[in-house]
């Protein structure tokens, strides 16, 4: 009992991380204005433009790699950007809009990024275990749903479904994210946990653009894979 006890109070944590980590998201959206009216390149007939060149990020600490546009930027955020008591223990941004990682950010243009954070756990954990938790952590998301945080931020989760990431269980769940006016942004996020790591990949992208940039940051999600 004590053990399944401990276990529902770290997966409420974990859920509520979740939701910050969208927070956060829309936070970063607000932060970058200036927008363009475009999304990604099409040529004249309307067809998305040729598949980008991709580089490989590799991060030994946190055992994984992935794909991602050789002219996208890339950078930690620091803690104290994070938001809520429960902070991840690494957070990575990967962006076509460098400014999301400028502090403080500068006029630019908010379209897609990608998110990898993860927070050490006391101990490794088989793979039953992970679905033990995520199973928790989707049933503590359904309870949470909505989350707001000061300055007309808010987030909803709209979906939780339990499957399979990069080859483990996983929790995916669908959410969106606004800042008072602002169009709003959409984010798709994988939540799963190999050895004593537990992980956050999250898609991004705001609203009016997510059907132009899904493919794209789903394909750097799909690239996601675990270091030996």
């Amino acid at each position: 009992m004590g053990g399944r006890l401990r276990r529902l109070e770290c997966a409420e944590r974990i859920a509520k991380l979740v939701l910050s980590v969208c927070l956060l998201v829309a936070l970063l959206l607000a932060s970058a204005c200036g927008r363009d009216e475009g999304g990604p390149e099409t040529d004249q007939a309307g067809s998305a433009s040729p598949a980008p060149e991709l580089t490989t990020y590799s991060n030994e600490e946190w055992s994984f790699s992935l794909e991602y546009p050789v002219d996208w930027a890339h950078g930690d955020l620091p803690a104290d950007r994070q938001l809520g008591e429960f902070k991840s223990d690494f957070f990575i941004v990967f962006t076509d809009d460098p400014s999301i990682l400028e502090e403080p950010p500068s006029d630019g243009r908010s379209r897609g990024w990608v998110t990898v954070a993860g927070v050490r756990m006391p101990t490794e954990g088989s793979e039953s275990d992970f679905r033990a938790l995520l199973a928790d952590i989707a049933s503590q998301l359904e309870r949470l749903i909505e989350q707001r945080a000061s300055g007309g931020v808010s987030a909803e989760v709209t979906d939780v479904t339990l499957g399979h990431f990069a080859g483990v269980p996983a929790v995916i769940s669908e959410a969106s994210a606004g800042y008072h006016s602002e169009p709003g942004e959409r984010q798709r996020q994988y939540t799963f946990g190999k050895g004593d790591v537990l992980y956050f990949l999250s898609l991004n992208a705001t609203a009016d653009r997510w059907s132009q940039y899904e493919a794209e940051l789903e394909s750097i999600a799909q690239s996601f894979a675990f270091q030996q």
